[in-house]
């Protein structure tokens, strides 16, 4: 009886003490998964073909030999350049319902493979490569490697006259980039800086705006996505696009961040320090300009991201420095002259 009494005290005594505690929340978050990547990056002419298959291990694993063996049937239209390929048994083509993806293949055991393609812009091509292959070691949180150290992490394999460089990567998703799902929009309208998908989307079909191209710049055939492609004078290649792009202005950003040689940006509110309003152009414009350091020759890439009607347009020089310091003049007037009154 004594030691219930005892026990009893204590017990009250706790319960006061602990009473006049602040109550103290236990936070929880969820701890990525360990996956595993197949990856195969095949360099074309003016950039590359992408086609990657993640997931789980223990799924991935049941893969491995029929994703080898669809990616070395990969041939390439001498027509259209687009690619063809035969598909594994109980594989098959899905609807495309998200990002810059060219087509989505639906494998076993819930998993999909993404075909996209990238256009080199300015980079070279070691520059190229060495930046998507390592964007899709960040993604699962793998050290990046130098471009000269390039070959010890891919396989290279014989498609016809061109050349895959494959990857088989496991790491564990990157918290970098989880926030982007369900980021709400920052800019306006439907300029959001999350949006879930990581790459472009193909235009829209519809009405297109009106704008005044410089009267020194060349119209040139259209990169990806665009609907406007100009060649500058006396630029050794430098180019301004005008597209209608999706997925988010965070979610391009970590691209374009990796072309200028940056480090992506960690937040949203990291990339906001890097947006400058544009005053008298519609569509709540903002400008960021990306270049590694000072030097004229330094690739650089100047963004002015734009919104109408619940859809994401973005202006986008690329050039080196030096060409930009000339031009940019030209580049804010071809941006304010953008008009998307007629656009819908």
């Amino acid at each position: 009886m004594r030691l219930s009494i005892a026990a009893a005290t204590v017990c009250a005594l706790l319960s006061a003490f602990l009473g006049c505690r602040p109550a103290y929340e236990i936070e929880s978050y969820t701890v990525p998964k360990p996956v595993r990547m197949l990856g195969a990056m095949v360099p074309v002419d003016g950039g590359a073909w992408f086609f990657k298959l993640q997931g789980p291990h223990e799924l991935v694993e049941h893969q491995v030999d029929k994703f080898w063996e669809f990616i070395e049937s990969v041939r390439f239209s001498s027509d259209t350049g687009e690619p063809k390929w035969d598909l594994p048994e109980g594989w098959k083509l899905a609807p495309v319902d998200s990002g810059q993806r060219y087509a989505t293949i639906k494998v076993e055991g819930d998993l999909e493979i993404a075909v996209s393609s990238f256009d080199q812009m300015n980079m070279t091509d070691e520059q190229f490569r060495s930046a998507n292959i390592n964007r899709w070691r960040r993604l699962l949180s793998v050290e990046e490697v130098p471009a000269e150290s390039l070959d010890s992490v891919v396989e290279k394999r014989s498609l016809g006259p061109l050349e895959a460089l494959c990857v088989d990567i496991s790491g564990t998703p990157s918290r970098r980039r989880a926030p982007m799902a369900g980021m709400a929009g920052g800019m306006g309208g439907g300029m959001g800086m999350g949006g879930g998908a990581t790459s472009p989307a193909p235009p829209a079909s519809g009405g297109q705006p009106k704008y005044e191209k410089p009267a020194d710049w060349t119209d040139e055939a259209l990169k990806p996505f665009s609907i406007a492609t100009f060649g500058l004078p006396d630029s050794d290649g430098a180019l301004v696009t005008i597209s209608q792009v999706g997925g988010g202005l965070f979610a391009n950003a970590g691209r374009w961040f990796g072309q200028a040689g940056l480090a992506p940006p960690e937040s949203v509110d990291e990339l906001a320090d890097r947006l400058v309003p544009v005053e008298d152009a519609q569509g709540d414009a903002k400008l960021m300009v990306l270049s590694a350091d000072d030097e004229p020759s330094t690739m650089t890439l100047a963004i002015v991201a734009m919104t109408h009607g619940g859809t994401d347009w973005y202006v986008k020089y690329t050039g080196t420095r030096e060409v930009w310091q000339k031009q940019q003049d030209a580049f804010m007037a071809l941006v304010k002259s953008i008009d998307f009154a007629d656009s819908k």
